[in-house]
């Protein structure tokens, strides 16, 4: 008869330890339980979930209507989603031992700015005029009224951008957020010999740029001519929606994956086109 060595029974016996405590620590969150109520305060409920769950409940009695009558019926479904159920995403939860504390969600900062833009010279409404910022990287276009509409998730000041338009001097201005705006932009003032237009990029003259490249994201590209990025990856649905969204044709990408079709100014390293890549430079390797 053959004996085991010790070593060999500690490892098994601190193996099914292990094993025991991690069904004991399991996440709150994703523990499953199943529920049935009928206009039941919510305070009540909370504790129904918490005894499903094996688990306690912490909150603040101001943050939650805890007299509220509450109907709701789940079967075998996480405590996240009967949560989710209750609350939807005003709140966040954060896991102590055996207590799940309920607190205030994160509310995502979200701003706007929006306005028209004017020929200082003519009063005239000036279309396909792009407003962008280098710091957040974003951008827009302004539509055939001179209307532009912006959104950025951070609400620190100042909100600065940069407008341009081929033709015009760019301008550099602050704006407020969550009001619309007036904004004017003056023609350069240069000699017409001195003018050279070169209206679309090779990538853009193809068939291809010209089936599936809007007039926006063409004249974007056209007034960001000189302001160029290099980033390591993009990934796109279609031209103009991705990861760089309207300024996409000004980022050099090392790896450019498009589920559909991309644009972007050029790659670096390697290329993943489901159908069609639109690219205004080569592709430097593979």
């Amino acid at each position: 008869m053959h004996s085991i060595p010790v070593r060999a029974w500690l490892v098994t016996i601190l193996c099914a330890f292990a094993c025991t405590f991690d069904l004991h620590a399991q996440q709150l969150l994703v523990r499953k339980i199943s529920l049935t109520v009928k206009r039941e305060p919510l305070s009540q409920v909370l504790q129904h979930i918490g005894e499903k769950g094996d688990f306690y409940f912490s909150y603040n009695s101001n943050l939650i209507p805890r007299d509220s009558l509450v109907s709701l019926q789940v079967s075998n479904q996480t405590v996240q989603y009967t949560l989710q159920r209750l609350f939807g995403n005003r709140f966040s939860y954060k896991e102590t031992g055996n207590y799940l504390i309920i607190q205030p969600g994160k509310v995502e900062r979200q701003s706007t700015i929006s306005g028209y833009i004017l020929d200082d010279e003519t009063g005239e409404k000036a279309d396909l005029v792009s407003i962008y910022d280098k710091t957040r990287f974003v951008a827009t276009v302004s539509n055939d009224q001179g209307y532009f509409k912006l959104r950025v998730k951070d609400r620190s000041v100042p909100l600065s951008f940069t407008v341009s338009k081929i033709g015009y001097g760019d301008t550099t201005l602050t704006l407020p957020a969550n009001q619309e705006v007036t904004i004017r932009i003056k023609p350069k003032a240069i000699l017409l010999d001195e003018v050279t237009i070169n209206p679309n990029s090779r990538g853009e003259r193809t068939w291809l740029g010209r089936t599936f490249l809007s007039r926006r994201l063409r004249a974007q590209s056209q007034n960001l001519s000189r302001f160029f990025v290099n980033l390591p990856y993009q990934i796109a649905l279609t031209p103009g929606l991705g990861s760089h969204g309207r300024l996409s044709s000004q980022v050099v990408n090392k790896v450019s994956v498009n589920l559909l079709g991309g644009y972007n100014a050029g790659v670096q390293g390697v290329e993943i086109a489901g159908v069609f890549n639109i690219i205004k430079n080569d592709v430097r390797s593979v």
